[in-house]
């Protein structure tokens, strides 16, 4: 959840459109926009130096801001530990780029982390299912991944085994690479075959060559998870 922290000039009361005088126009058009944010799912912290100085020592960014600028440089505004504005109010369509921009960042490391999670999740569950998994581990020889996606593939594996790509740019990817063919760890674009509970029984760097060799694999993979061929019990 998105937290904006607002460090404002002293005021007289917590928004600065209190008192019997006119409100400042800016001010009484930021507090709209404040809602505005809030009604978005943001949390606003607002913190004047009059009324808030511990928030203020509280701040690294915005003390050494104080510190180099003095008190032009407020308004202050922190999101996510970082100062994205200072010196005046912003307009809601600056806020609203703020917005858009944590959101793709959002986006951005969930397309990161979220196939990580999932490839290594995937492979537990068919483990621990009795499926095998052949593991297919992207690089630059992408013929061989498609030689076993093809293969796997075919209606008579779908019940007994799983195909899962990773690959060496994901870390987490990496450490399962490592774990389960450690002579993999040369840049190159092997696949692996593994059977419950995490065996692995196969091990081919040049697939297109040897397709053959998988696929007798996987059949006897499939004779053994049969029920009765006691692979799966």
């Amino acid at each position: 959840m998105a937290v904006l922290s607002v460090y404002e000039p002293p005021m007289c009361c917590s928004t600065g459109v209190c008192g019997p005088d006119e409100p400042d126009s800016a001010l009484a058009q930021f507090a709209s926009d404040l809602d505005w944010l809030q009604a978005r799912g943001w949390i606003v912290e607002r913190y004047n130096l009059s009324q808030s100085p511990a928030a203020f020592a509280g701040q690294p960014a915005v003390l050494r801001l104080l510190q180099r600028e003095q008190a032009a440089a407020l308004p202050a505004f922190v999101l996510d530990g970082q100062i994205v504005h200072k010196g005046d109010y912003p307009t809601r369509e600056q806020m609203s780029a703020w917005a858009e921009d944590r959101a793709e960042a959002a986006r951005q490391a969930a397309a990161v982390t979220s196939p990580t999670e999932s490839a290594v999740e995937r492979a537990r569950i068919a483990l621990s299912e009795g499926r095998a998994v052949v593991f297919a581990v992207r690089g630059a020889a992408e013929s061989v991944a498609d030689n076993a996606r093809a293969l796997v593939s075919e209606s008579r594996y779908s019940d007994a085994v799983d195909l899962v790509e990773l690959s060496r740019a994901d870390r987490m990817e990496l450490q399962l690479i490592r774990e389960i063919a450690p002579d993999a760890d040369n840049g190159s674009s092997p696949i692996i075959l593994v059977v419950p509970p995490g065996i692995p029984i196969g091990y081919w760097e040049t697939l297109p060559e040897k397709a053959e060799d998988l696929e007798a694999a996987l059949d006897w993979v499939l004779s053994r998870c049969q029920p009765g061929g006691g692979c799966c019990g």
